[in-house]
């Protein structure tokens, strides 16, 4: 699970300003940022702050990547 969490915070910086504007509660600048402590071990990583956000943010995260998802690319089972 580790290594997914950077890809993760590296394919946010993928969306578009419009997408990510739709989901104004989610905090993409600091998602970004967690990639750069993750990936280049800026000042340490804390194990517990990581396991926190795994615990208590990705919900939220998943839940707005569902809200994109269905917005870019519907569901195609179900009628237009």
């Amino acid at each position: 699970m580790a290594q997914n969490l950077p890809t993760l915070a590296e394919s946010t910086q993928r969306l578009g300003a419009t997408l990510k504007a739709s989901e104004p509660l989610i905090p993409w600048r600091y998602i970004a940022a967690f990639r750069h402590v993750f990936a280049h071990g800026y000042l340490g990583l804390d194990t517990e702050i990581v396991w926190s956000l795994a615990e208590q943010d990705l919900p939220d995260l998943r839940t707005a990547f569902a809200c994109i998802r269905s917005r870019i690319a519907p569901d195609p089972s179900k009628p237009a």
